[in-house]
């Protein structure tokens, strides 16, 4: 966590970002774990790029389905497999 960047002026908002930070290391983590095989297999890439990749996919819910657009390329179908 950047200390830097957590500065607040009450102490309240202060604990509300550690908890955004810790809330995102358990998600990162989290997709380190599920991504293992593909990071194993794909040896080019990292947790920095798979986050990037799956960032630029767009996807709404209609009725509790998920409709994804714009996957551009292969490596974001591999990912959402």
């Amino acid at each position: 966590m950047d200390l830097n960047k957590t500065y607040a002026r009450s102490d309240k908002v202060f604990e509300a970002k550690t908890f955004i930070s810790f809330l995102g290391s358990i998600l990162r983590s989290q997709i380190c774990l599920q991504c293992k095989s593909f990071l194993f297999q794909h040896r080019d890439e990292t947790t920095q790029t798979i986050l990037k990749e799956l960032n630029k996919i767009k996807a709404t819910k209609i009725n509790d389905n998920y409709l994804s657009f714009i996957i551009k390329k292969r490596i974001q179908t591999t990912l959402l497999q």
